[in-house]
């Protein structure tokens, strides 16, 4: 199995979206990969509350498969000297206060580590960035604004995002 297959199927494995370019000519290969690992959090609101096994499941999942593709890519860019990595954090991991916290540590986690990889692949011509989506009614965000605000109508909540 080559670093490129093996990337694909440690994503897989770890529950994640990853979008691969992978140009190849003779002479020059472009890699590019976006992931968005993450799956929601049915925690409840309050620390004290906190159930780790879930936390360790969420963890494993939003940072680690994050963390497990950065990895992969790295391995098939360095040898090239460059290639792209972005990553999906979300503003909840910038803010406390918008999501659970479960989700939100595990979104700050990822932001941590962009940090760092960037900081170490730069120097192999290899970008890693993220970004942090919000106000988008997706039906995560939505589940959650339910969450928060339990009987409130779809639409008044939509209006909330924008």
């Amino acid at each position: 199995m080559n670093k490129y297959t093996e990337l694909v199927a440690h994503m897989k494995v770890n529950e994640s979206f990853c979008y691969i370019d992978h140009n190849t000519s003779p002479m020059n290969i472009k890699v590019t990969v976006i992931q968005s690992t993450g799956i929601t959090s049915k925690s409840k609101p309050s620390i004290t509350d906190l159930d780790l096994d879930h936390f360790d499941q969420v963890m494993a999942i939003n940072v680690r498969g994050e963390l497990a593709g950065i990895k992969h890519a790295s391995r098939v860019m360095i040898p090239q000297q460059k290639g792209s990595i972005l990553c999906t954090a979300s503003v909840t991991g910038l803010m406390g206060g918008l999501a659970q916290h479960t989700y939100s540590i595990s979104k700050s986690t990822v932001i941590g580590i962009v940090k760092f990889a960037s900081a170490e692949l730069s120097k192999h011509g290899i970008r890693v960035n993220s970004i942090s989506p919000f106000e988008i009614p997706t039906t995560f965000v939505m589940e959650q604004l339910r969450n928060i605000y339990p009987g409130v109508k779809y639409e008044v909540l939509v209006k909330l995002l924008h």
